[in-house]
């Protein structure tokens, strides 16, 4: 890879990072659907308006949303909605993934009804406990 590549994944992998927040995906979500001042969405989230502010400076220092003061009030507005079909995709997904493992879990374990391959026994198949460092 390049440089150019390089600093691609990496301004990549810091808006993900920006993204990797569940209150940031709410605020993503909220500002869909109408633009908002701070202290609103702030009330509406039940957030301290300080927190909320911390929350979306980080959204528009990756160009997510844009924040445009007017008089006292700061308004935002999502300027990159992409990201919502990501986020959406990822809700699809999880929805499935929980319905998978809940049919799985509610037969005889969860292995129940499936072919097992030759090298697997019980105890190959049991789930692994984390070791610590």
């Amino acid at each position: 890879m390049n440089k150019v590549d390089d600093r691609q994944f990496e301004e990549t992998a810091r808006l993900l990072r920006v993204l990797g927040h569940p209150m940031r995906l709410a605020m993503v979500e909220a500002l869909n659907e109408r633009p908002w001042c701070v202290c609103e969405l702030a009330a509406s989230l039940r957030l301290n308006k300080s927190a909320a502010s911390k929350h979306l400076s980080q959204l528009k220092s990756v160009g997510v949303i844009e924040m445009e003061r007017d008089g006292t009030q700061v308004n935002c507005t999502l300027v990159m909605s992409c990201v919502l079909e990501m986020l959406h995709c990822a809700n699809r997904d999880m929805a499935f993934l929980e319905k998978l493992v809940e049919r799985q879990e509610s037969a005889d374990g969860p292995h129940a009804g499936e072919a097992k391959p030759a090298c697997c026994d019980a105890s190959s198949c049991a789930p692994k406990k984390k070791e610590k460092l």
